[in-house]
Parts: C-alpha cells; structure tokens; sequence
C-alpha cells in the first residue's frame, strides 16, 4: 500500500478493493443495523448526487439518478429515512426530479413504525424541512383525489349500466322513468298516465322522444310530491 493510498478512509479503500458492505440480513434481532444500513446507503446516493450535480458530472448525475430510481421505486428498500429527507432538501435544487421521487416515495410506502427512539428517527422528525412537508401533503391530496375518482367513475359505470338496462325493460314494458327535482327523485310511470293527465305531462312529452323511448325523462322544475298518484 502507498502513501497515498494509506491516507484515503477506511470505506474508500475498502470500496477501492472491491469489499463492499453487505446488504441486511433478513430475521434475527438485527432491526437496528437493518435500519442503519439502509440510512447510510441513502445518504451515501444522494451525497454523491448532490456532488455529481454540483460539478456538472451529466453523466454521472444521470447514473445516480437512475441508481436512485432504482433504490426508492424499483428496489426492495425502505422509504426515505429522515436523514436522508434533510439532506436531500437541504443539498439538491427545489426542482430537482429526486425530491419529488423523495415525496412520492414517501406519500406510497411510510410506515409510521419506521419512526423509533432505537433508530433516531423520532428525533429526526422534527427537523423534516417545511418544503418537504407541503410537498407531502400536496401529493397526498392529489392521490387521494385521484383514488377516489377512480371509486367515483366506477360507480358510475356499475350505477349507469345497471340503471340504462333497466330503464330499456321498462320502456319495453310501457313504462317510463323520470328523474324528478334537483335531487333526480327517480320514478317508474305508465307512458299511458303521462299523455292522458296534466297538461304539463303533455307538453314535456311534447319534445323528441329519444329520452322516452330509451325508457327516461328528466323533469327537475317538478315537485316529485307531484308524481304521487301517477306512480306505477
């Protein structure tokens, strides 16, 4: 060994030839080190992001990033360790891609047992930047609006099919149903009832008959009270 090579730390070295530090073992009471080895590996990638991106390395920016990609979406690791989330928005520029693989990672897979006094994480959490944070609940917002537009639509779908089928078996059956007020107070009534009583019954028939004989007619300017004695 030179001199040189003498004065580099003890982990470069070792990197240097070729003794790399194992991944956590799975079992065992070893949660602590499991979680310690995670932390260092995702100070270590985002570190050496934050150099890379200082001294304009594109392609070694690029392959951290993809390597970065890998670890918090693709990977087997944890979430982003608070430490990690510090650093990250304390080192890298507010629009860089890897906060918002940070959030994200976060918004999908935290777990609120990741945070405990054995680990330094309850410690950590009060630092977590205000950025980092808004950015969360920005995110968090936005899935869930997603999420339940995705429950919406279904509804929908499942609501309309079933409701579009049975209306055409009523207009099959000469009955009509009407959705009635502003809250679509939904009723079955005879086609024969609706053209031989009230005026007002005539007239509203009195427009193309697509919705009628698709087995629906939408009245919201009636009281559904109205309908009452006409109800099949």
């Amino acid at each position: 060994m030179t001199d040189s090579e003498a004065t580099r730390p003890k982990r470069v070295r070792e990197w240097n030839e070729g003794k790399y530090p194992e991944g956590p073992e799975d079992g065992g009471d070893n949660t602590y080190l499991r979680d310690q080895w995670y932390i260092t590996a995702q100070l270590v990638m985002l570190k050496a992001y934050a150099f890379a991106h200082r001294t304009l390395c594109a392609k070694f920016t690029d392959a951290l990033e993809h390597n970065i990609v890998d670890a918090y979406i693709t990977g087997d690791t944890s979430p982003p360790w608070h430490e990690a989330v510090i650093y990250a928005f304390g080192h890298l520029p507010s629009g860089s891609s890897v906060l918002k693989i940070v959030i994200d990672t976060h918004c999908h897979h935290f777990d609120e047992n990741y945070d405990r006094e054995d680990n330094g994480q309850l410690q950590f959490r009060a630092q977590l930047p205000n950025t980092f944070l808004t950015g969360v609940m920005d995110r968090l917002a936005k899935l869930n609006g997603d999420q339940q537009a995705k429950v919406d639509d279904c509804r929908c779908i499942d609501t309309n099919d079933r409701y579009v089928e049975l209306d055409r078996t009523a207009a099959r059956n000469g009955i009509i149903t009407i959705l009635v007020g502003t809250d679509c107070v939904k009723y079955g009534v005879r086609r024969a009832i609706l053209t031989q009583h009230s005026q007002y019954f005539k007239k509203a028939l009195e427009v193309p008959w697509k919705e009628a004989e698709e087995g629906l007619l939408q009245l919201e300017d009636v009281e559904p009270e109205t309908f009452g004695p006409f109800v099949d």
